[in-house]
């Protein structure tokens, strides 16, 4: 068993506009888009994750347009005898579990900024991420 401690994170994008055009009758769902990647330093047992969130292009429906971009630096502290990522699932594994802890700070971080805007507070829906979600680092 592994166990991640964030020792930071930050949003270095945070871009959430409300659209004029929307109609209130059409509802305030959104559809949206989310990108994984993480990168390892195998000597001092760190990840990097970043996670981007999109509304999708051309949903002029949609209440809010979002870009948020989240960036993890993170620990991690594995069992006794475990002292290492031993297998490339055991990477993976702790990039999904990162990504999970941005994506609810990312989450929270939207319902507050559009708490402010002309639509309303909107809450990001639940995801679920799994290894074959994970992307090279741009």
């Amino acid at each position: 068993m592994l166990q991640l401690d964030i020792n930071h994170y930050m949003f270095p994008i945070i871009d959430v506009r409300g659209n004029i055009e929307h109609d209130l009758e059409s509802g305030r769902g959104l559809d949206i888009e989310t990108t994984v990647f993480g990168d390892f330093n195998q000597e001092n047992c760190e990840i990097v994750v970043g996670l981007n969130i999109e509304t999708k292009e051309n949903q002029s429906h949609e209440c809010y347009e979002i870009e948020i971009h989240c960036l993890g630096f993170f620990n991690v502290k594995f069992d006794e005898g475990e002292d290492d990522f031993e297998t490339e699932e055991a990477k993976e594994l702790a990039i999904v579990n990162a990504a999970q802890i941005l994506y609810g700070l990312a989450r929270d971080t939207t319902h507050t900024v559009t708490s402010k805007g002309p639509w309303g507070a909107i809450v990001l829906p639940t995801a679920y991420f799994s290894p074959k979600d994970i992307h090279k680092r741009p």
